[in-house]
C-alpha cells in the first residue's frame, strides 16, 4: 500500500518517442473483517454480533457492513447491513454467517463463520405423589431434561388455591409440609449450564385432611 508514481511514454515503430507521462497511483489496504458472535438458547434464539473488523490504515470507522445471517427462512431479516446487528434463529442450525467489509475507499474483503452454539429449551419435570395426608411432607424430585446440557439450577414455586404463593425453593429436590390441607399447585423450571432456561412444569397436588 502507499502512493506511487507510475509513468508511461509511447514508442512508434519508426522510432518517434511521446513525451513521458505520470501520474501518482493510491494503493490502498484491504479491510480485514473479524466478528464475535454469542451462543442462544430456544426459544428466544438471539444471537449477538459484534464486529473485529480492521484495516491498517485505521479508517475503519469508515466501514460499510453486509451481513448474511445464513438464515433464509428469516427472510428478510437474513440481511443486515449495521456495525453489530442481532439476528433471532428458531432452530439449532447449525448456521453459516458472513460478513462482508468494505472501506472507505472501496476496498472488500469478506468472512464466514458457522454458528453452531444455539441451544435447545431444556424440559422441565417434576414426580411427586398426587396427593397425600396432611402433614405428610412431601419430596418433589426433578426429572428435567437439560437436552445438550447438564442442569444446574432448579427454581420451584408452590400455590394454593389463590394463587398466593406459599413456598420457594432452589434445591434440587425440595421436601415440603404444606400448613394446610387443600389443592396446591407446584411450578417447577430449571436452568442449564449455558444459561438456558427451560419450559415450566405445572403439577397440582391435593393435601387431604384428617378424617374427623
Amino acid at each position: 500500500t502507499g502512493t506511487f508514481n507510475a509513468t508511461l511514454q509511447v514508442r512508434t515503430t519508426t522510432g518517434c518517442t511521446s513525451p513521458v507521462f505520470s501520474f501518482p497511483v493510491t494503493v490502498h489496504p484491504n479491510p480485514v473483517p473479524s466478528f464475535n458472535m454469542s451462543n442462544a438458547c430456544l426459544p428466544d434464539g438471539v444471537v449477538n454480533f459484534t464486529s473485529t473488523s480492521t484495516i491498517a490504515d485505521g479508517s475503519q470507522t469508515g466501514f460499510i457492513y453486509n451481513w448474511n445471517f445464513g438464515n433464509p427462512a428469516s427472510g428478510t431479516l437474513n440481511t443486515a447491513t449495521i456495525r453489530d446487528p442481532s439476528h433471532r434463529y428458531s432452530s439449532t442450525g447449525p448456521f453459516t454467517i458472513k460478513l462482508i467489509v468494505t472501506s472507505n475507499n472501496g476496498c472488500i474483503d469478506s468472512i464466514s463463520r458457522v454458528q453452531n452454539n444455539i441451544f435447545p429449551q431444556p424440559r422441565a419435570g417434576l414426580t411427586a405423589p398426587a396427593e397425600v395426608c396432611w402433614q405428610t411432607p412431601v419430596t418433589f424430585r426433578d426429572n428435567s431434561n437439560g437436552i445438550t446440557h447438564p442442569v444446574t439450577r432448579w427454581e420451584w414455586r408452590f400455590e394454593n388455591a389463590s394463587g398466593t404463593v406459599v413456598h420457594t425453593s432452589t434445591q434440587r429436590d425440595p421436601v415440603f409440609n404444606f400448613a394446610t390441607p387443600g389443592t396446591y399447585t407446584v411450578r417447577h423450571w430449571v436452568f442449564t449450564n449455558q444459561n438456558c432456561v427451560s419450559d415450566t412444569a405445572v403439577f397440582n397436588i391435593v393435601i387431604n385432611p384428617w378424617p374427623t
